[in-house]
């Protein structure tokens, strides 16, 4: 991200984690058109470890890298607002 672009909420937008035929966890648009928006690889090790928890796994992955994203820009755009000028003093 610039320091000098504004951000602009996203528009929304339907998303869904599959397990795709060579393994990874994809999260991918429900329509299912394009590429991939994330992909988790895990090691032949971790697959067999943990079996289909990897799914509530890569939920979890998912979840806490959306939160942080969206605490980040709430933070930015709290400081958008308080760098801002008043157009009246009271």
């Amino acid at each position: 991200m610039g320091s000098d672009s504004h951000l602009t909420a996203p528009n929304e937008m339907m998303l869904e984690l599959v397990q795709l035929p060579n393994g990874e966890v994809a999260l991918r648009p429900a329509d299912g058109d394009g590429e991939p928006l994330v992909t988790i690889r895990f090691s032949e090790q971790i697959q067999k470890t943990f079996g289909e928890q990897l799914q509530g796994i890569s939920q979890s992955m998912v979840q806490a890298a959306l939160m942080m994203i969206a605490e980040q820009q709430m933070a930015h755009w709290q400081a958008q607002v308080l760098d801002e000028k008043p157009a009246h003093y009271s």
